[in-house]
């Protein structure tokens, strides 16, 4: 085929303009459809259906009373699972003094997931843009992040106070801060993907074993981390300002 040919058959500079604008409001579409079917899931009944918003609600109650989650067992009220939603819902919440109301408990529990496709869709941003140039975009990171969040809500506990969206945040959050530790090669961002195996809870929510008991090492061994990281993110920020100002000072050519 002629190149002239070639040419009339290929999009010109306006038909790709058009057809980045569709793709642009089928996204926004996509994001205010998938937005306004969470929030429904949110102040839906699920009590009525589900068993899991029950125990929860106890353990909030014995927060609220200042009771603690792991109560006698003869009682038969305490929780299986680990009470790391419980405290983060109870910690979030109490100001406003919503930490009995199931849809606020619900928000919570629901942001997590949310927050967990959010930290899924950067991962997958930061994979994919060293070779794909549509990835380095804002309509990529909000079309993947949909994505993302449209799966995990097919979990039929994702939107009701279940443990497993803190799992997921927890699971893309430390994949994400291992990407870019590995990425950018900052040792403190390798250290930040292990300050929340620090945590007790946070160990036992991602399938580890239990926390050793809290001793002074430990706190020492948590107190030593948070100074690396500290003085990692010091350092690097002064190297790469000598780079900078050593870039400036070199003569153009």
């Amino acid at each position: 085929m002629p190149a002239d040919k070639l040419n009339e058959t290929l999009p010109g500079p306006a038909h790709i303009h058009l057809l980045r604008r569709i793709v642009y409001w089928m996204v926004i579409l996509f994001a205010l459809v998938l937005a306004v079917e969470t929030v429904l899931r949110i102040v839906f009944p699920w009590d009525m259906y589900l068993w899991s918003e029950s125990p929860f609600m106890t353990n909030m109650l014995k927060l609220h009373n200042h009771q603690p989650v792991y109560s006698t067992p003869a009682d038969g009220n305490s929780f299986v699972y680990s009470p790391g939603l419980e405290y983060l819902t109870f910690a979030l919440l109490k100001p406003f003094g919503l930490e009995l109301d199931i849809r606020f408990c619900r928000l919570v529990s629901t942001l997590l997931g949310v927050m967990a496709a959010g930290f899924g869709a950067l991962a997958v941003r930061r994979l994919a843009g060293s070779t794909i140039a549509a990835a380095r975009t804002r309509i990529f990171f909000i079309a993947t992040w949909c994505v993302i969040w449209l799966v995990l809500s097919k979990n039929f506990l994702a939107d009701i106070t279940h443990p497993d969206n803190i799992h997921m945040f927890h699971a893309t959050l430390i994949f994400w801060l291992c990407l870019s530790a590995l990425e950018t090669k900052r040792f403190g961002l390798a250290v930040l993907t292990i300050v929340p195996f620090l945590s007790g809870s946070a160990r036992t929510q991602a399938g580890g074993p239990p926390a050793p008991t809290v001793d002074g090492g430990i706190l020492a061994l948590g107190a030593l981390l948070v100074v690396t990281l500290v003085a990692s993110l010091y350092a690097s920020y002064r190297v790469s300002t000598l780079l900078t100002r050593r870039a400036a000072e070199l003569p153009q050519s």
